[in-house]
């Protein structure tokens, strides 16, 4: 269908010439789209445990552990705020 989204881990935002990041996400989720078109098709997430960085995939009502992110399928990402 598309492009490769590349599910960048951890994003930091700068200042204009500071070496020192304003702020850092940390992804935290990722929706998956499977399908011909954005109309139809079936959706899954992937959720990254913050406190382990171990990954799940939703699909319905199966989970299971996941060893890396499909960046093929990746539709929405979602970030958290660095405290």
């Amino acid at each position: 269908m598309g492009q490769e989204v590349h599910c960048e881990r951890k994003l930091s935002i700068f200042a204009d010439q500071v070496d020192v990041p304003l702020v850092t996400y940390h992804l935290t989720a990722v929706v998956h789209h499977i399908g011909r078109s954005l109309s139809s098709g079936h959706y899954t997430t992937t959720l990254i445990d913050p406190r382990t960085n171990r990954m799940w995939n939703y699909n319905d009502e199966a989970v299971k552990e996941v060893g890396r992110l499909n960046h093929e399928t990746a539709y929405i990402l979602l970030y958290r705020k660095e405290k």
